[in-house]
């Protein structure tokens, strides 16, 4: 019997580590792409606009994100808006940093982003960007923290506050639906600078 129950010990071993290789591989490809955005990010908007050669979007006239963010000021100037945008933005920071690995896919997905904003800025809409940035994230969440619905609950969280500040107080259309990933990261430095007082509520 005592040979039986390590016979099975063995083998339920061995059949969780095929199960554990997926998230080790999205740990390391999280890592590399984070690393590719600190060595490259710098240099990719200026070799993206050679590539685009004018076939840049007329709705997407920003390059970059400094570039983007006083236009974003300028679609939040409603103080109930940016309001609703913080509380948004404080839940969905609670949640992240309740679980560490909850950070990787945050960050993974973050940096992927910033590709796919210059990859699609042909694109009229940011639809394509923001259903893969949505996807790779639920994705990577789920295979980080095997839970289903965390990754879910949190995004609505975030953009209930948000797009609900939009149409019923700023009366306007979310900046996400043109640039999903700027409009994300301008999110939390909005969150931030209003923390910090380098702008008002």
């Amino acid at each position: 019997v005592a040979k039986g129950n390590k016979g099975d010990k063995a083998a339920a071993t061995s059949a969780a580590k095929p199960k554990q290789l997926p998230s080790l591989f999205l740990s390391a490809l999280v890592v590399g792409a984070l690393a590719a955005g600190v060595y490259f990010g710098p240099v990719v908007p200026s070799i993206h606009e050679q590539f685009l050669e004018g076939k840049r979007a007329a709705t997407k006239p920003f390059v970059t994100f400094e570039e983007f963010y006083p236009f974003y000021r300028s679609e939040h100037a409603d103080r109930t808006n940016r309001l609703l945008h913080v509380i948004g933005t404080a839940v969905v920071i609670s949640l992240v940093l309740s679980s560490p690995r909850t950070i990787l896919a945050v960050l993974g997905s973050g940096s992927v982003g910033f590709y796919l904003c210059y990859l699609f800025a042909g694109f009229q809409s940011g639809l394509a960007e923001g259903l893969i940035l949505l996807s790779l994230f639920l994705y990577s969440n789920y295979k980080l923290t095997g839970s289903k619905f965390s990754a879910v609950f949190m995004v609505l969280c975030g953009y209930a506050f948000a797009w609900f500040g939009h149409f019923s107080y700023e009366l306007n259309k979310p900046a996400s639906w043109i640039y999903p990933t700027f409009s994300l990261f301008s999110d939390f430095r909005m969150f931030f600078n209003i923390l910090t007082m380098q702008e008002p509520l």
